[in-house]
């Protein structure tokens, strides 16, 4: 849902956007844009389909997604290939911006392999379901092979759980500290 909400962000700024659906194991980047599974990212991969077949126009202007298409045997076979980064190397000169879908990085080494090849990461976690060790050794994997980090998404937040509250009682104890600045 993150990638797909700033695919649309980047898009409705008037940036030419795709979106790359590379969760191959549980792909949902053509339900949520009411678009078919296939062709797609697999079906070009193993050289089914053409380029020009699997770019996908939404309804959204300048948004173009590529969905995950039939799904293999070995994902990490096809992501890791020279094909995709050739592909990669198509799409930067096509489009503005390259959003990719990656299924849970601990789960599967999918994400590792693709996070060297994009300009940044961005490690999504969700309140009350990820651990803090988990978001911990995911920041971990991504540091050792040396993963462009944007930065984090902490997805999920319940607004009426107190956050607005902490924001205040931070920004009242900042104030206490140093009351010329909060006026």
């Amino acid at each position: 849902m993150v990638a797909s909400n700033l695919a649309l962000s980047f898009a409705m700024t008037g940036h030419l956007v795709v979106l790359i659906d590379c969760d191959l194991r549980k792909p949902r980047v053509h339900q949520i844009f009411q678009h078919d599974l296939q062709p797609g990212l697999t079906n070009y991969l193993t050289g089914n389909a053409t380029l020009k077949e699997v770019l996908h126009l939404t309804s959204i202007p300048n948004l173009t997604i590529v969905s995950a298409g039939t799904q293999p045997p070995n994902p990490v076979n096809l992501l890791n290939s020279e094909v995709f980064k050739d592909l990669l190397t198509q799409l930067r000169k096509q489009f503005q911006h390259i959003i990719i879908d990656t299924p849970p990085i601990l789960a599967f080494t999918d994400a590792r392999i693709i996070s060297v090849l994009v300009d940044g990461v961005l490690l999504v976690t969700r309140h009350h379901s990820t651990l803090k060790n988990a978001g911990r050794q995911a920041q971990l994997l991504l540091s050792q092979i040396n993963a462009p980090i944007m930065g984090a998404v902490l997805n999920g937040i319940n607004a009426s759980e107190g956050y607005g509250g902490y924001y205040y009682y931070n920004y009242k104890s900042y104030s206490k500290y140093y009351p010329d600045e909060t006026k």
